[in-house]
């Protein structure tokens, strides 16, 4: 399976077959790149939980973690997980993202349509084709760029009905889709952001949308990569629904192996640490055998080294929150708040109330962490609290609220600066 979405709700089917895990996840022994048998893993998260699980109540019966584990290939230094969970636990009906909800994704939109001009420079096309479009905000910004539009993505099946003339949606993951069906003759665009991530092959994915479009297409891609995630030690980052972690070395042998050549390269270092890349097919049919880097191992340790720095440091911030006096609360109630938690080595007993500006959210709760989500209506109050950041990849904005609430004591956990 490609991707990872529009599938049952997973709360039933947890419920039903919470003693039962290995049912739904496939142990991978092999590197997604280049096929090399996999080592021990480097790291080992036991019993991580799942994220982007909110609720209206606390579900006692919801899964509480599914061992996660993390590795470096030593023949290629790709990254991927290797407990590949199925999508029936990751994603279902309560997939509720929408990158036109969402101000930091309509930012990493506008970085990554300034790439894509830097490389198509006034070029149109007859066909734009965008494959984990979400809810087509990208493809809304690109209809003056080509003939025709397509989107797919299984979240698009509630609104196949509201398709126009010049932009399709189709309502399918990609391997239900025949691109061949909809792809022009010569001319072709076909993009991709921040779906590559979530591919248990992508090998498979990339060769599917090679196969089914002409020669001189154009694809450009977008994805978060390992890289900037190191060296900022967010290993937060490292989660269930993010299967692979490229570097710029392995994404470009791996297109390389299928045929293929980077046309450019760049980076969006806000949005997770983005890489963009645009490629086509070569006409050379040949690529350079890579060979394990030299220094793997002393890259390996590295990694290690970054990741007891970083549990130090979650450590150090669970030990200040319990010296604390006062009651500690809780502002930014993010998608990945459960493994927040889940570093800091705390739970609701420590915080049980979350503030976030966000009027949908308030009096939500998330089904497998029993906190309240709370609008910070009382402004006055907050000169007696005490504020751990729980956003994480939100701390500037929300120190820019705090300065307004001035609370009694701001806990960062992390190094933004």
């Amino acid at each position: 399976m490609f991707r990872a979405t529009g599938l049952k709700g997973r709360s039933n089917i947890m419920k039903k077959n919470k003693m039962d895990i290995k049912k739904f996840a496939n142990i991978k022994k092999t590197c997604a790149v280049c096929g090399g048998a996999l080592d021990e893993p480097v790291i080992s998260y036991p019993k991580l939980p799942l994220t982007e699980t909110y609720s209206k109540s606390y579900d006692k019966t919801f899964i509480k973690g599914i061992d996660q584990y993390f590795h470096i290939c030593k023949t290629c230094s790709h990254s991927q997980i290797s407990n590949c969970i199925n999508p029936s636990f990751l994603y279902g009906n309560n997939y509720k993202f929408r990158t036109s909800e969402s101000n930091a994704s309509k930012n990493r939109i506008e970085v990554f349509v300034n790439f894509l001009k830097t490389v198509i420079g006034g070029k149109s096309f007859n066909t734009i084709i965008d494959i984990g479009c979400n809810d087509t905000y990208l493809l809304a910004g690109m209809e003056k760029f080509a003939k025709k539009l397509y989107g797919i993505d299984p979240i698009l099946k509630e609104r196949e009905k509201h398709s126009t003339d010049k932009v399709v949606c189709i309502g399918k993951l990609l391997e239900d889709t025949d691109i061949k069906e909809i792809v022009a003759p010569s001319k072709n665009l076909v993009l991709s952001t921040h779906t590559l991530e979530h591919v248990e092959n992508p090998k498979e994915f990339i060769v599917k949308i090679l196969s089914e479009t002409p020669h001189e297409t154009l694809y450009v891609f977008e994805f978060p990569y390992f890289t900037p995630l190191l060296k900022r030690n967010r290993f937060d980052q490292i989660f269930h629904q993010h299967m692979q972690y490229f570097s710029p070395q392995s994404f470009e042998y791996l297109i390389n192996s299928l045929g293929c050549e980077v046309v450019k390269m760049g980076e969006n270092y806000h949005a997770w640490g983005s890489l963009l890349v645009a490629f086509k097919k070569s006409k050379k049919r040949s690529f350079k055998k890579i060979t394990a880097p030299l220094n793997i191992n002393r890259y390996i340790e590295n990694i290690l080294k970054k990741y007891e720095d970083f549990k130090d440091s979650m450590q150090k911030n669970r030990t200040t929150m319990l010296s604390l006096d006062d009651k500690i609360f809780g502002y930014g109630a993010a998608l990945m708040l459960p493994v927040v938690f889940y570093h800091l080595g705390i739970n609701a007993d420590i915080i049980d109330t979350i503030y976030d500006d966000d009027q949908t959210k308030n009096g939500l709760t998330y089904a497998n962490l029993p906190v309240k989500i709370m609008i910070p209506e009382d402004i006055n109050s907050f000169g007696k609290k005490s504020i751990l950041i729980t956003a994480f990849d939100n701390v500037r904005p929300i120190l820019c609220r705090l300065k307004e609430l001035e609370p009694k004591n701001i806990i960062v956990p992390i190094n933004v600066f």
